[in-house]
């Protein structure tokens, strides 16, 4: 396991295997959100399958009240893109802590242009909130 640090400074480890990876985030993701964390899970992935990974971003967006400081925007997009771009390879990368709406903005703008990444992006994102919705439904029933 090796290492890796993006351009906005944040240290990640990725394994060789991108399901392993995948479900840590997920895990980190429902810790991230506080309480309603289920509800909401559930609600982005349905958004995301119906409506897309721009409609999803959209969507996100919109619950934030364009806060990138905001849990759900915090989680659902800025994690997620700053802990897998490398996989994805997206053209256009988060170069600043300080990221604003507007960079997330050209991020899935820039994402948009290139199918196969875009479809490998969304199934990152399908994987990751299905496996977010089973840490939440475990963590509920332990009562925790």
């Amino acid at each position: 396991m090796a290492g890796l640090r993006f351009s906005i400074g944040v240290k990640i480890m990725l394994t060789e295997n991108i399901d392993a990876d995948i479900n840590g985030y997920s895990s980190e993701m429902v810790d991230g959100l506080g309480n309603e964390n289920l509800a909401e899970i559930e609600k982005a992935l349905g958004v995301l399958t119906n409506d897309g990974v721009y409609g999803y971003y959209v969507y996100c967006k919109s619950k934030a009240k364009g806060k990138v400081s905001h849990s759900i925007f915090k989680e659902f997009i800025a994690g997620v893109v700053n802990r897998f771009n490398l996989v994805v390879n997206n053209r256009y990368e988060i170069k600043s802590q300080m990221a604003g709406i507007g960079d997330y903005d050209r991020y899935f703008k820039t994402l948009s242009r290139d199918i196969h990444k875009l479809l490998f992006f969304r199934d990152i994102l399908e994987q990751i909130l299905i496996y977010a919705r089973y840490h939440a439904k475990a963590k509920k029933q332990d009562g925790a």
